[in-house]
């Protein structure tokens, strides 16, 4: 169509009378021109929905999101049919949606315990203080200030798991010395039958690491 007009604009006055069709060539325009219109409609909708900017919350970051994604989607040609303002405007919500993820993810920072009294239950806390942070792009997160206490708060969680993880399994293998040991007949009852469950338990006790042999309680 657009090949078409200009074909035809290049023409002197006396040759555009002799293109006897140039009307069905400006009703396809009025029509083209109208399709654009109506293309570029959803996205206006879409971007003056979203509120003004000092109302504006994370709870609308899919709303902007979906806005953006509609002008992406907008072949160039209806565009501009958008009001000039409408692309600058999505723009300083993107803008201010970006800001309050840096501040949401800080604030979320803040709210960690110190390293002093970091307990294993601060888990979520920690996790959600990560994912805050860790949704953010590289410039998003070149701007929060306070990262390097999520780095430290998160080392320090990291070492309590894994004290947690070796307790839990020492005391596991001990408990399993023990039994065996309970399983023992007393002093008074002992039998050269009890030969092989003796061994078997003097073997267990002493395949225990150190910490895990301290954790047994009847050794003795």
């Amino acid at each position: 169509i657009a090949e078409a007009d200009a074909q035809y604009q290049k023409l002197s006055a006396r040759a555009k009378k002799e293109v006897t069709n140039y009307t069905k060539l400006s009703s396809v325009k009025t029509a083209l021109t109208t399709a654009l219109k109506n293309e570029a409609k959803p996205v206006t909708s879409a971007i003056t929905a979203l509120p003004k900017l000092a109302n504006l919350t994370l709870a609308d970051k899919e709303n902007v999101a979906a806005a953006r994604a509609k002008y992406e989607a907008l072949r160039p040609s209806a565009k501009q049919y958008l009001t000039t303002t409408k692309p600058n405007n999505l723009k300083k919500a993107e803008d201010k949606i970006s800001e309050l993820l840096v501040a949401d993810a800080i604030a979320k920072i803040n709210a960690l315990p110190t390293v002093n009294a970091l307990t294993l239950e601060d888990e979520t806390t920690l996790t959600e203080a990560q994912a805050a942070f860790n949704a953010l792009t590289a410039n998003q997160q070149a701007l929060v200030t306070n990262v390097e206490t999520l780095t430290t708060v998160a080392n320090q969680f990291a070492q309590l798991k894994a004290d947690a993880e070796l307790a839990a399994a020492n005391a596991l293998a001990a408990n399993a010395v023990i039994a065996l040991i309970n399983l023992l007949p007393t002093v008074d009852t002992l039998t050269v039958e009890d030969e092989a469950a003796l061994t078997d338990a003097q073997a267990s006790f002493e395949a225990l690491t150190a910490d895990q042999q301290t954790l047994v309680t009847n050794a003795d």
